[in-house]
């Protein structure tokens, strides 16, 4: 079973990733959507209009959301470099407008699932409030049966602060209470790995002549070189073969200003866990451009 857990725009690397596993035949058991890029909201409706899958959103915003929690990732965000992308974390955005009762059904969903009888991966793509929720919603002892597969976080260069990744720094808690959980594995799929594989020109003109409505997207929306982030990460469950060298880790996530979400070492009784920290990027993009190449199906 697989489920994905994402922070979907119309056309973002969540999307590219979503479309490539359908391309690829492996369609998700279910789809939740979470804060980040966009609104759950948002990401739920875009994902029942462009997914043949059950859709359901989760978390508004972080994990245990209290007054002072908002205070400080707000005054985080807006001591970011000007410019930096803040997506929804936007401190003027819906995020600090939402309650701490915003939480959608969407981790007690993935816990329903996750207490089952059926082996699963959860792929999360987007921070991982609806994630570590659902770790606190499944029975002791059910989460052994089951892999996480988190892209995110970063161990050296971060894309908020100097060391600091989008979905880490969004809900650093949330990653200290996923990682802790009593997973049969867990493989986090950091931004120094994600960063390093990109697409182009060559692969856009691949894509349009595909002749899927996806490929015909992307030709009309990009040009010149882009990050496919979460797209390695899905790659990487489909074809573990791209990697090329991972480390074991034990990794907590730093809660507090300035490095929200910074990744750095912890200790017994933190689980260990997969870095992936080198991949074949031009394994990666063959094998996600060859998806829609191969397709029976239109995505």
């Amino acid at each position: 079973m697989l489920i994905v857990d994402t922070d979907l725009e119309e056309l973002n690397d969540d999307a590219f990733a979503l479309h490539f596993l359908l391309a690829s035949g492996r369609v998700p058991d279910l789809v939740t959507t979470i804060f980040g890029n966009t609104t759950p909201q948002r990401s739920a409706a875009l994902g029942r209009q462009n997914f043949p899958v059950p859709v359901s959103p989760g978390a508004a915003v972080p994990l245990d959301w209290t007054h002072d929690r908002a205070s400080a990732l707000r005054a985080a965000v807006e001591a970011l470099p000007r410019g930096a992308y803040v997506a929804g974390l936007a401190a003027d955005g819906p995020l600090f407008a939402a309650s701490r009762h915003d939480m959608g059904p969407a981790s007690a969903d993935i816990a329903g699932r996750l207490s089952g009888d059926r082996a699963a991966t959860v792929l999360a793509l987007g921070p991982l409030t609806n994630v570590a929720e659902a770790c606190r919603g499944t029975a002791p002892g059910s989460l052994a049966r089951h892999d996480l597969l988190f892209c995110g976080g970063s161990l050296e260069t971060g894309n908020m602060t100097a060391f600091s990744e989008f979905n880490a720094f969004a809900d650093a808690e949330a990653v200290n209470v996923a990682l802790a959980g009593n997973w049969r594995s867990v493989t986090v799929v950091p931004l120094d790995v994600t960063a390093t594989v990109d697409f182009g020109e060559p692969e856009i003109e691949r894509l349009a002549a595909s002749g899927s409505a996806f490929g015909k997207a992307v030709a009309a929306a990009y040009t010149g070189r882009s990050l496919m982030w979460d797209v390695v990460a899905a790659v990487l469950y489909l074809r573990p073969d791209v990697i090329r060298q991972s480390r074991t880790l034990r990794l907590k996530a730093l809660t507090e200003p300035p490095h929200f979400g910074r990744l750095v070492p912890a200790e017994p009784p933190v689980p260990e866990v997969t870095v992936i920290t080198d991949v074949d990027a031009g394994a990666v993009r063959e094998i996600f451009v060859r998806a829609f190449e191969e397709a029976t199906d239109e995505h």
